[in-house]
């Protein structure tokens, strides 16, 4: 709805600008005809007599104002919508920062079986911005991937200083292999809350 509203904003005002150039090469082609017929020009013969000239510019003056206007609030709208179209654009681009580096980390993830320590600063950053360029579900989202990438890497190196074969290391390293698990299955669903914020619409 918005967007069909925005649309036909767009064809008027689009209209609008059109009607205004139009009445202004009418405008000029009839004044310099007018002067033209009025005074005999190049040898052409007057045509036309004083009053009727005047009433003419009288007429054209009427019509400047409005077309004034037209011009003006379309040249507007289309300042707008570059001003609109360029912060679309840097939103996007700092949205997609956000997704390259929580996928950089849960590629590491796959690759590694585990969270390293240099990971957690680097998904930190990557993630820094999060409530300022997203709703609170994906913002939340996000943060719930970074206390699981904290907890993984906790959690291993707390099983690693317990005797094999322990409960408590049994239930330390279970815990880490389900959250292992939860990674390797985020890649598609990251992508997935991302798409909504990823399309840009002017």
């Amino acid at each position: 709805m918005a967007t069909a509203w925005k649309r036909l904003v767009g064809l008027a005002l689009g209209g609008l600008g059109l009607i205004a150039l139009g009445v202004a090469i009418f405008s000029f082609g009839a004044s310099a005809y007018c002067l033209v017929a009025l005074t005999g020009i190049g040898g052409l013969q007057p045509r036309l007599g004083a009053s009727q000239c005047t009433s003419y510019f009288s007429a054209l003056s009427a019509l400047l104002t409005p077309t004034i206007a037209a011009a003006a609030a379309y040249i507007g709208y289309r300042q707008f919508q570059t001003s609109r179209a360029k912060l679309m654009y840097d939103l996007y681009e700092r949205r997609v920062l956000v997704l390259r580096g929580a996928l950089a980390f849960l590629s590491a993830v796959r690759r590694d079986g585990t969270v390293k320590a240099a990971e957690i600063p680097a998904l930190a950053t990557a993630l820094s911005e999060r409530r300022y360029l997203f709703e609170q579900d994906l913002a939340s989202y996000l943060e719930e991937l970074q206390r699981n990438a904290v907890a993984i890497f906790t959690k291993e190196l707390l099983f690693r200083e317990l005797i094999a074969g322990s409960p408590q290391r049994k239930t330390l390293v279970d815990q880490h292999s389900e959250l292992i698990a939860w990674m390797l299955e985020q890649p598609a669903e990251i992508e997935r809350r991302f798409e909504t914020y990823l399309k840009i619409t002017v």
